[in-house]
């Protein structure tokens, strides 16, 4: 088995400053659990939906205004 044979042919990301709203939409629309932060073309977090949830909607925070990178793993912060 080659690595081109499990791997998705269409990667989605987004970049620090997308809305969480966003990524969730984007997420159900292409039906994944996780989404790759990208500054540019550096990977500098991640998002899962579980991360979503405990980071945000249990914390009751407005997912419309809230820029991915609060919510991401990772090291990245606004410059």
């Amino acid at each position: 088995m080659n690595v081109r044979d499990v791997m998705t042919a269409r990667p989605r990301c987004a970049a620090p400053d997308t809305a969480l709203s966003q990524v969730a939409e984007l997420m159900e629309t292409e039906d994944i659990g996780a989404i790759p932060i990208l500054d540019g073309d550096r990977l500098v977090g991640m998002i899962t939906d579980r991360d979503s949830v405990v980071r945000a909607v249990a914390k009751e925070k407005d997912p419309r205004g809230m820029p991915s990178w609060e919510i991401s793993s990772g090291e990245w912060s606004p410059r």
